[in-house]
């Protein structure tokens, strides 16, 4: 075997990434696999990984996909969903940064799987010398609600012939994996006497003598931010405990995405994967609605149907008040048959002015899909993915051949069923 390739195997192991023990699912379609074991292998929690290899259909994957990446949209109501696209983005980034001239892919190296979760550094510094490992250092800063300290780095090191840098543990590796031959060298004469007597108090218990000569080393002949990050994650302090508090730390990381997100989803999803695009964490919310058809010259009918929500929530984004409005519809016929499917997505996006203008108003959505002769029973889901608000609406309807199966429209029909609205309503046609 490859010497370079044996050290890059080797390394994979020894992280022991959550998404690695896992293993990759067996017997996925490829463009499925390649999602479930590449494109989302850092972020995926065990919960969804396990009920994502557990479905057997493309439709229920497809539909899985989809609300995985809705519970991580930042903004649920906008076209756009910034988080997937800078997730993609980051993953272009590292495969072509970290995976070129490598035996794994840029995202399978230990940078490229820190640089996905944690995005790129504020500051990162490289150290080498003639006698140590070539040395980056990241600095990030996070914010409070991230669960992570507000400031800490990560320590990376090419160990001697190996192509890949791996993240430093100070427990686990200790200074001696940057140093070539430590044991080969003896305390400096040049070397401040305080600083060496730091490192000697509050190194970890697991700290060999070669790792104190290493970090006398890194000290003396490359630089004291390298010796310091060699035994703690946290810049500026030098306390005892700061190695295993720094090692508990990079066990937490590679978990880290999947902490962000309740993964309660993905068990409902399984258990009502029948259902079309729906979603799991939602309030109900009042709301009036109707269906009607009317025949055509085809032979069909032309099915209509009005949901108006009492009143709509909007969210605020740059000074842009927006909500998402999706219809699914699902229309059965004899013994539950499914003979239509539909899910139709509205973007609404206001400035203030617009947004006043219509606050005395009703919201209707209006829409029409094409039914043959029949009895059948229309499921409408109505929902608000920016407040998780939803309504859930069956009508029941029969269309006989060659006659007019209603006199009302669906706005009258839904007018019938709520009482007229003392309010104007505003329509949104879908």
């Amino acid at each position: 075997m490859n010497i370079k390739k044996a050290a890059a195997a080797a390394f994979i192991v020894s992280i022991g990434w959550p998404v690695l023990a896992s293993g990759r699912a067996p017997g996925l379609p490829g463009k499925y696999g390649q999602w479930l074991n590449e494109e989302v292998a850092c972020i995926i929690s065990s919960g969804e990984r396990e009920v994502f290899g557990a479905l057997t259909e493309d439709r229920d994957r497809d539909l899985f996909i989809q609300e995985f990446w809705k519970q991580r949209d930042p903004t649920p109501g906008t076209p756009e969903n910034e988080f997937r696209t800078e997730h993609y983005r980051r993953i272009d980034y590292v495969n072509k940064r970290f995976g070129a001239g490598s035996a794994l892919k840029g995202w399978q190296t230990d940078r490229g799987r820190m640089f996905i979760i944690l995005g790129p550094p504020f500051n990162l510094e490289r150290f080498a010398s003639a006698d140590t490992a070539p040395v980056e250092v990241w600095y990030y800063l996070t914010e409070l609600r991230w669960d992570l300290p507000t400031y800490f780095r990560l320590l990376f090191f090419q160990e001697y012939g190996a192509d890949e840098f791996r993240l430093y543990n100070p427990v686990a590796d200790g200074p001696k994996r940057l140093v070539q031959f430590p044991d080969r060298w003896r305390p400096a004469k040049n070397i401040v006497p305080g600083e060496a007597a730091a490192a000697k108090s509050n190194a970890p218990a697991s700290w060999t003598a070669a790792d104190r000569r290493a970090y006398e080393v890194l000290v003396t002949y490359v630089t004291s931010e390298a010796a310091e990050a060699s035994i703690s994650c946290f810049p500026g302090f030098s306390e005892p405990g700061d190695a295993v508090r720094s090692a508990d730390l990079i066990e937490r990381l590679p978990a880290w995405p999947s902490k962000r997100i309740d993964d309660k989803y993905a068990r409902e999803f399984l258990g009502n994967k029948a259902s079309v695009g729906v979603s799991y964490s939602v309030l109900p919310v009042e709301c009036r609605s109707g269906v009607a058809a009317q025949p055509e010259s085809s032979g069909g009918f032309k099915v209509s149907y009005v949901i108006g929500p009492r009143a709509l929530a909007f969210d605020r984004y740059d000074n842009i008040y927006f909500a998402g409005l999706r219809t699914t519809i699902r229309v059965t016929g004899a013994e539950g048959k499914p003979v239509f499917e539909d899910v139709r997505f509205t973007p609404v996006e206001l400035t203030k002015p617009e947004l006043e203008a219509v606050s005395e108003s009703s919201p209707e959505l209006h829409g029409s899909f094409a039914l043959g002769p029949g009895s059948y029973a229309v499921d409408l889901l109505f929902e608000n993915t920016v407040s998780k608000e939803f309504a859930a609406i069956t009508k029941k309807i029969s269309l006989p051949p060659g006659r007019d199966a209603a006199e009302t429209s669906p706005g009258e029909a839904a007018s019938k069923d709520a009482g007229k609205l003392s309010r104007k309503i505003w329509i949104i046609n879908q």
